[in-house]
C-alpha cells in the first residue's frame, strides 16, 4: 500500500511577512543547520513550498539580491528570514527563520506548505564493530577475502560489458554520504583521476569529499561493498572489483556528513541529490544509480518531490536503507514510490531483527556483519606491506601508536630479532625491532625497549593463531612506528632475520559493519553492475529485473520484512537479457542507446502480480521425488540452474536445455524455460536454488553434503534442500495484496543476540 504525505494548514496573508523581507538584504550560503535546531542567531531551517514556480520566483524577488546556490560563507547574525537554497526539482525554497516566523509562515495560505527540516542518520548500527573485527584485520594482516554478502548476491559473478562502446562512464553511481578516505588501499578510485569527482555540502572549511577521517568512515565503507578493488592480496572484493578503466562505472561523492557526525539535515542531503542529478544531466555518465545509505523518520513534501522528478524525468535509480529501529515504522527517504528501500538479511538469509519492516520494503541484501573498506587505526595508515625481495607479508598499526608524521617508510630495513622484547634490544640501533607475543608483558613495555636499544621501528607478531590489536597504554612513551603481525607472518620474517626488506605504507584497513546502510550499497552495486552491461535499460527495467529474480524469502512475495526476496545479479542480468525486446534485451547489445526517462506518469513502485515470474540461482538443485512426476524429469535426478547439460530432460523443472549465450563456443545449460518454449513443456513447479514456498522444503534429515552448496560454493550459504514438486496450484505463490506482516518465521538465536562493543 501506497502513502502520501498529510497536507498542512493553511491560514493568513503573507503581506506582514514580505514587508519584513523587502526590508532586509538576503544572504545566501551553503551553510544547513540540522531541523529544530536553533543556531546561535535563534533561527532554524525550514522547507517552504509553492503552487507554481511564478510564485516561487515572486517571493525570491521580496528580496533585493537573488537567491544563488553557491555558498559566500558562514552566515552572519541578522534578522529578518534568509532564503538559503532554491531546489530545481521542487517548487520550493530552503529558508532560514526564527520559530515565530515559522509559526506565522505555516498559517498563510499563499504557501503550499511550510515544514520543518528533519534530522537524517547514518543507518549503521552501533554493535557494528563487535565480532567481525578480528576477521578484518586478518584481511589487512594477510590475503583479501570477500564478505559472504558478495556471493549472497552473486556478485562474484562476471557480468560481459557491450562489446563496442565510446563511453568511458557507462554509469555513475553518486554517492550521498560522509566522503572518502584518501587514498585507501581498496578502493581504485582517486581524486583527478577522471572517473571521480565530488562536492561537499554544508561543511565547515578544510573538510572536503576526499579527506574524511580514518573514524569517519561509513562513505568509505559503503563505497569498499561497491568497488572494493579484487586481485591485490589484500583487504575485501566488491560486487565490482575491476576499477573504473575496465567496469567503466564511474564515481560522484557528495559529501554531507562532517567530521566526527553521524547525522545532518534533509536539506543538506536534498542538495546532494540534486548535484547529483546535475551531474548526471550534465553527462557524467547517461545512467546513474544513487546511495543512500541513511534515513529519517520524518518526511517533507519537498523531497518527496525531488525524489519523484528526477526519478521520472531523469531516470536515475535511487537505492536508500530501509532503516534499523526494528520496528514497523517508515524510513525516509527509503519509503517514497520512486526510491528503492532496501532491507538486511544475514549469513543465513534471515530477516535482520534490526530491520525495518514494511510494506514499502521492495528487495534485501546482507547487512549483518558485512566486511568492507574501513579507516586507519593510528598514524598515517593502518598498516605495512613488507617486501623481502619479492616475498610479501603485512601488518597492522597497533592502536594509540604516535610516531613522528616525517618518518620515512620508503628507506631500505634491517632486522633484530629481540625475543619476547623483556628488556632493552641489543643490537637495534638504526633497525627493526621482531618480538613475539607472550601474553603477559604489555605492548607499550616491548616497543619502549626497542626504542631504548636503538630501534625505529617495532613488529610484535602472534604467539597463536589469529589477529590481535595491540593497544599502546599511553602513546606518549613510544614514538616510533610500532605494528601487530599474524603468527605465520612473523615466523617467516624470523626465518629471514638477516634479510633486508622494504616498505610500503598502506592506506585505510578494512572493518566490520552492520546495518541498513551496507545492505543498500549492495543493491546500489548490483544494480550498477547490470546497467552497464545492458546500458540501453532504462531505471525501471533495471528495477524490474531485481524484483523479479530474487531469492524469495518468506511465504508470501512480496512481504513486509524482505520485499521480493534476495536480490541476484546473474539471474537478473539473464532476465533482461530474455525478457525484454532489443536493444535493453538480446543476447548481445551492440547498439548502445541513451535509455529514455521514465514516462511521467508510471507506477514506479510495481504491484505484485499473482504470478511471480521464475526465479533463477545458480543453485545444484537435488533429487526430486521420482514419483511426484513420472514424466518430467525422467530419472530420480536432475541438473539444476547452469548445469551442463545435453537434453531438456536432465534439467530440473522450469529449464531447458540451452547456450548461455549465443555464442557457439559457450557451453549447453541448464536455464529458465525460454519465452518461445514455456508453453510447450509441462508444468511441475519451478525449484531452482531451493526457493523456499516456490515447490521446495528445507533438508531437515542430513548435513552431508548433496548436490554442491548454495549461491557460489560459500559455506555460509550452505542450506541443505530438497524438491519437491506441487500441483499447479500450489506452484505460484499467493498474492492477494495484504499489506500485513507475511513472514511468520521465528528469529534465529544470532539474529537476536546484541553484540558487545569491540
Amino acid at each position: 500500500m501506497m502513502h502520501s504525505p498529510s497536507q498542512h494548514t493553511r491560514g493568513l496573508s503573507l503581506l506582514p511577512l514580505l514587508c519584513l523581507l523587502i526590508s532586509y538584504q538576503s544572504l545566501v550560503s551553503n551553510h544547513i543547520f540540522v531541523a529544530a535546531e536553533e543556531n546561535t542567531d535563534g533561527k532554524i531551517s525550514v522547507l517552504v513550498g509553492f503552487e507554481t514556480k511564478e510564485a516561487t520566483q515572486q517571493f525570491i524577488s521580496a528580496y533585493r539580491d537573488p537567491v544563488v546556490a553557491a555558498s559566500v560563507g558562514a552566515a552572519a547574525t541578522r534578522s529578518g528570514p534568509q532564503i538559503e537554497y532554491e531546489y530545481e526539482n521542487a517548487q520550493a525554497l530552503e529558508v532560514r527563520v526564527t520559530r515565530e516566523e515559522f509559526e506565522e509562515m505555516k498559517q498563510d495560505s499563499q504557501f503550499a506548505y511550510v515544514e520543518e527540516d528533519p534530522v537524517v542518520y547514518q543507518m549503521e548500527s552501533s554493535s557494528s564493530s563487535s565480532s567481525p573485527q578480528e576477521e578484518a584485520r586478518r584481511h589487512l594482516q594477510s590475503a583479501e577475502a570477500p564478505s559472504y554478502g558478495l556471493f549472497s548476491v552473486q556478485g562474484d559473478k562476471e557480468i560481459p560489458l557491450p562489446p563496442s562502446n565510446s563511453e568511458d562512464c557507462l554509469v555513475d553511481i553518486c554517492i550521498v554520504d560522509s566522503g572518502l578516505i584518501k587514498d585507501h588501499f581498496d578502493i581504485p578510485y582517486k581524486r583527478g583521476d577522471g572517473f571521480t569527482d565530488g562536492e561537499e555540502f554544508g561543511l565547515p572549511n578544510g573538510q572536503y569529499w576526499w579527506n574524511a577521517l580514518p573514524n569517519d568512515d561509513h562513505g568509505t565503507g559503503v563505497a569498499g561493498v561497491m568497488v572494493a578493488l579484487g586481485g591485490n592480496s589484500r583487504g575485501t572484493v566488491g560486487v565490482i572489483p575491476q576499477g573504473p578503466e575496465k567496469s567503466k562505472v564511474c564515481l560522484s561523492i557528495a559529501r554531507v556528513f562532517a567530521d566526527n557526525s553521524k547525522s545532518t539535515a534533509t536539506s543538506r542531503i536534498l542538495r546532494a541529490v540534486e548535484w547529483c542529478g546535475r551531474r548526471h544531466k550534465n553527462g557524467s555518465a547517461k545512467r546513474m544509480v544513487v546511495n543512500l545509505s541513511l534515513g529519517s523518520p520524518s518526511r517533507t513534501t519537498t523531497e518527496e518531490t525531488v525524489y519523484r522528478n528526477l526519478y521520472r524525468d531523469q531516470g536515475i535509480l535511487f537505492m536508500a536503507a530501509s532503516g534499523n529501529a526494528g520496528t514497523r515504522d517508515y524510513a525516509y527517504p527509503a519509503s517514497w514510490d520512486e526510491v528503492v528501500s532496501v532491507a538486511s538479511v544475514d549469513e543465513g538469509n534471515g530477516h535482520s531483527s534490526f530491520s525495518q519492516a514494511n510494506d514499502q520494503v521492495e528487495i534485501a541484501a546482507p547487512g549483518r556483519q558485512i566486511i568492507s573498506s574501513g579507516g586507519g587505526a593510528g598514524g598515517a595508515g593502518s598498516g605495512l606491506e613488507f617486501n623481502f625481495q619479492g616475498t610479501v607479508v603485512q601488518a597492522s598499526f597497533m592502536q594509540n601508536n604516535q610516531y613522528p608524521s616525517d618518518f620515512d617508510f620508503t628507506q631500505t630495513f634491517q632486522l633484530v630479532d629481540c625475543g619476547f622484547g623483556f628488556e632493552p634490544c641489543k643490537n637495534a640501533n638504526g633497525k627493526v625491532c621482531l618480538m613475539q607475543r607472550d601474553g603477559q608483558f604489555t605492548f607499550k613495555d616491548k616497543v619502549q625497549n626497542c626504542q631504548a636499544g636503538g630501534g625505529i621501528m617495532a613488529i610484535v607478531y602472534n604467539n597463536r593463531e589469529g589477529t590481535f590489536t595491540g593497544l599502546i597504554g599511553d602513546p606518549n612513551t613510544v614514538n616510533i612506528p610500532a605494528l601487530a603481525m599474524l603468527e605465520d607472518a612473523g615466523d617467516f620474517v624470523k626465518r629471514n632475520i638477516n634479510r633486508s626488506f622494504t616498505a610500503t605504507n598502506i592506506v585505510g584497513s578494512v572493518r566490520g559493519y552492520t546495518g541498513t546502510s551496507f545492505s543498500t550499497p549492495y543493491a546500489a552495486g548490483v544494480a550498477a553492475k547490470i546497467w552497464a552491461s545492458r546500458p540501453s535499460c532504462s531505471n525501471d527495467q533495471i528495477r524490474e529485473a531485481l524484483q523479479k529474480t530474487t531469492i524469495q524469502l518468506g511465504n508470501r512475495i512480496p512481504n513486509d520484512e524482505t520485499g521480493y526476496g534476495l536480490i541476484q545479479t546473474l539471474s537478473a542480468y539473464e532476465y533482461i537479457v530474455e525478457n525484454f525486446d532489443p536493444p535493453c534485451g538480446g543476447t548481445a547489445q551492440t547498439d548502445i542507446q541513451t535509455p529514455a526517462p521514465t514516462t511521467p506518469q508510471p507506477t514506479p513502485s510495481p504491484t505484485p502480480g499473482p504470478t511471480p515470474s521464475p526465479t533463477p540461482k545458480p543453485t545444484p538443485a537435488p533429487s526430486p521425488s521420482p514419483t511426484a512426476d513420472p514424466t518430467y524429469p525422467p530419472t530420480d535426478t536432475c541438473a539444476a540452474y547452469l548445469r551442463q547439460c545435453v537434453t531438456t530432460d536432465e534439467c530440473c523443472s522450469g529449464l531447458e536445455c540451452r547456450r548461455i549465450s549465443a555464442d557457439a563456443t559457450q557451453p549447453w545449460v541448464c536455464r529458465p524455460v525460454s519465452k518461445e518454449n514455456k508453453d510447450k513443456l509441462p508444468r511441475a513447479g519451478y525449484c531452482i536454488g531451493g526457493i523456499i514456498g516456490s515447490g521446495c522444503r528445507r533438508r531437515t534429515a542430513s548435513r552431508e553434503r548433496k548436490g554442491g552448496m548454495l549461491r557460489g560454493e560459500h559455506a555460509a550459504m550452505a542450506h541443505r534442500l530438497e524438491l519437491e514438486v506441487p500441483t499447479d496450484a500450489d506452484s505460484e505463490p499467493e498474492n492477494n495484496g495484504d499489506s500485513s506482516p507475511k513472514d511468520t518465521r521465528q528469529q534465529s538465536p544470532e539474529e537476536k543476540e546484541v553484540l558487545p562493543e569491540a
